[in-house]
């Protein structure tokens, strides 16, 4: 699988706290999990298990991205592409898992952990998608956010028309928009549409400017 440059910092940044936990994660249904697939390098649970060439152990996708030796901590042999023994890569394909933030997942495959968390858990912590200044909060408050969000782009409730970040819709009505003012059916008064509008008040004020005219 692909990632963008954001994407794959956005899963590396989660590995120093998945990592640690993903014995306590497992939910089956293999006995031998916590020691067939252990990081020869970091001596923790793999996360992309990948095979050393020389001794066969496993060595995870983190360490072979990130470790600057560049060799196997248990052979010292360079790293390189092999085959996952059979036996080990069905214990990786048949490994479960529940989600590190519970949101209630169980069943979560091996080749799914890390894109769960990172892009579909509900319970993620997440920033707003504007880069707006509110403090991160959990990807199901998401649209709760976006509806009072200063920064989210809406569309004029007045004209219907001009699209603009919610903080300048104000602005926008009072000064540019072509219906920003508007005038009541019933007193024929002239109202900015920000505004609330009284036709009793707006009648007894073109009542007494009429009166002192006359006077």
């Amino acid at each position: 699988m692909h990632r963008s440059i954001s994407e794959a910092l956005l899963v590396y940044s989660c590995l120093p706290q998945l990592q640690p936990k993903l014995n306590a994660l497992y939910t089956g249904p293999d006995s031998l999990f916590s020691k067939m697939m252990v990081c020869a390098n970091c001596t923790q649970i793999a996360t992309e298990p990948r095979d050393c060439p020389g001794c066969h152990k496993i060595i995870c996708d983190n360490c072979v991205t990130t470790d600057k030796s560049r060799v196997c901590g248990n052979c010292s042999t360079p790293f390189g592409e092999a085959t996952l023994h059979p036996v080990v890569k069905e214990i990786s394909n048949r490994a479960t898992f529940r989600c590190i933030f519970d949101c209630g997942e169980s069943a979560l495959k091996y080749s799914e952990i890390l894109s769960h968390i990172t892009e579909s858990c509900p319970k993620r912590t997440m920033q707003c998608p504007n880069h707006c200044e509110v403090m991160p909060f959990s990807a199901d408050e998401l649209d709760a956010h976006l509806s009072r969000c200063p920064l989210e782009t809406v569309t004029c409730t007045v004209c219907q028309e001009r699209r603009m970040p919610r903080k300048d819709m104000q602005r926008h009505i009072e000064n540019d928009c072509p219906k920003g003012h508007q005038e009541c059916k019933r007193c024929h008064g002239i109202y900015q549409a920000t505004k609330d509008h009284d036709c009793i008040s707006q009648l007894y004020k073109l009542i007494m400017e009429t009166r002192d005219m006359g006077n």
